[in-house]
């Protein structure tokens, strides 16, 4: 290529403003076309991986096979990205240094286009920060751990280990088991204005998430339970089919869950409900831990019979 062509690529790159993130991305995909074979051997791994990998595939009935599948793929491109991320984190601190000493908050400006400065900008920016970094596109064959499920107008999410929700797989003989049903347990999520939850983001049980609403994506904030320190209100439910999903967005399956009827005397029953769930949104798996553990924390607690105390204002004044 001509020094003239460089300069022409150069000012057209100058006019065009790639954002930082882009250049990031555009970082890694150069590293991983230029070093593309060297780095797949070790994401690879030596023959013995690769065996037990494809005996297990060749072994595998459909039930499960999609999900072993993915969580090899996904083990294997973590393996890669270890090799690329020197030198990606490497373009970065040099991208860094280019902006080091100037106002962080103007540099943000021109780059972004946004005003962090201002409160409000600033609030909305944290919130889809935290709402890209906690949740993903909900991809998955089956109700995984993570999954968020809009049952009747109210938002679930799925807190049963990953391992558990592979279809055609059960730990052990539970009585209840059903052909064709998997069962979860579901936390209800609780919605929460988005400020508030910012306010609280550090100390735990919030969820920040892009949930996907017919062609298009909304941001939402929920809680775990109604206050910190409260359990989160829980329910064992029923997936059909296995837990297989639908094709399509977004992707739906039939639950069965245990409900209340009101019967010819007046006085209330239990009752199978069954209802269409919509898997609009999935947590990243750092995030579903989180939430999870809140849960069997919650199962674990153990009951006292302190008694509690709010001072009055002139306590509150002696102290």
């Amino acid at each position: 290529m001509s020094w003239i062509s460089l300069k022409r690529v150069h000012e057209a790159l100058a006019a065009w403003r790639p954002l930082p993130s882009r250049l990031l991305l555009t970082k890694l995909r150069a590293e991983m076309n230029e070093r593309g074979i060297e780095v797949q051997d070790d994401a690879i791994g030596n023959p013995e991986v690769g065996a037990v990998w494809y005996l297990r595939l060749l072994e595998k009935d459909e039930p499960g096979l999609q999900a072993l599948i993915d969580r090899t793929v996904r083990h294997h491109s973590e393996q890669l990205l270890d090799q690329l991320l020197p030198q990606v984190n490497d373009f970065a601190a040099r991208l860094r240094k280019i902006d080091a000493g100037k106002d962080a908050y103007d540099v943000v400006k021109r780059r972004f286009g946004l005003d962090l400065s201002n409160e409000a900008v600033l609030l909305t920016a944290k919130a889809g920060h935290n709402a890209f970094i906690g949740s993903k596109p909900s991809k998955s064959a089956h109700v995984d751990l993570g999954h968020i499920l809009l049952i009747g107008g109210t938002y679930w999410f799925c807190a049963t280990p990953a391992c558990d929700m592979v279809p055609g797989q059960d730990r052990g003989s539970p009585p209840d088991k059903l052909p064709e049903l998997k069962r979860f347990t579901a936390l209800k999520l609780i919605e929460h204005g988005e400020n508030k939850a910012l306010r609280d983001a550090n100390r735990g049980g919030q969820v920040f998430v892009n949930l996907r609403n017919g062609e298009g994506t909304e941001r939402k904030a929920f809680r775990v339970a109604e206050s910190l320190g409260s359990s989160p209100t829980s329910m064992t439910m029923y997936v059909e089919n296995n837990g297989y999903l639908s094709e399509g967005l977004p992707p739906f399956c039939r639950v069965v869950h245990v409900g209340a009827e009101t019967k010819p005397d007046g006085t209330m029953a239990p009752a199978l409900v069954e209802q269409t769930a919509l898997v609009c949104g999935m947590l990243r798996y750092e995030y579903a831990l989180e939430i999870q553990s809140r849960y069997v924390a919650s199962q674990a607690r153990i009951g006292r019979e302190f008694e509690a105390h709010e001072p009055q204002a002139a306590e509150e004044k002696s102290d």
